[in-house]
This record gives C-alpha cells, structure tokens and sequence, in this order.
C-alpha cells in the first residue's frame, strides 16, 4: 500500500506494514496538514529514502524487507537532520537510547502521540 497527500507542509514518510494502523495513521497526519507518503515494506522505504528528502520519519521495527532499525539508518546517513520515530510492540535493547530521547512510540498508541511528536520535534 502507498499513498501521498499533497499538502505542502512537512513530509513524513510513515513505514507500517499494518494497514489498519497505516490508513488511520496516515489519514489523522494529512488532516493536519502533512505530506504523507506510507509504505509498508522496508526496503521500499529506504529506496524513497535514498531518491527523496523528508522531514521526518515514522517507521514500524518489525517489517518485511528490511527493519525498522535499518530504516532509522538509511533516515540518520542520508539526512541527519531528518527526526525519526520508531513505533513497537518489541522493544529490544538497541532502542533504549532512542527510548530515552523520546523516539520510541510502544503500541498501541493513541495517534495524538504522534501529532505531539512531530509538534515537539518542529518546534
């Protein structure tokens, strides 16, 4: 599944195999005014990463194709400045530090949380 908004505000690439969490994740974000592009594989997205600059990222850690964690790389190489937020059930010891920076969303989460980090991060 992918989809993308035409909204000029800032461009979130939001990676989550689930669609039901994808389609009202990314509905709730376009309704407030961001570019969304979703995908549901990794390696899809690290391709989109590697031809297109975004704001931010919102990745799933389970995926098919590639990881989460592999997203949150191809995100930090090819853009530093790019926020990334990991969304899980797991969370395994890697993530602690992202834990404690606060870019590590447990589910299910409330998509508000979502809105708040993204605010937080442009801010």
């Amino acid at each position: 599944m992918t989809f993308e908004s035409s909204s000029p505000q800032l461009r979130v690439l939001l990676v989550e195999d689930e669609p039901t969490i994808a389609i009202t994740l990314g509905d709730e974000l376009e309704e407030n005014g961001y570019r969304v592009t979703c995908v549901a594989d990794g390696r899809e997205a690290i391709g989109l990463l590697d031809d297109q600059a975004f704001d931010a990222v919102i990745t799933d850690l389970r995926l098919p194709g590639a990881s989460g964690l592999d997203v949150l790389r191809a995100a930090r190489s090819g853009r530093p400045q790019a926020k990334v937020l990991v969304i899980t059930a797991f969370a395994p010891p890697e993530l602690e530090a992202l834990r404690r920076a606060g870019a590590v969303l447990a589910k299910p989460f409330p998509n508000r949380s979502v809105l708040d980090w993204l605010a937080a991060q442009v801010a």
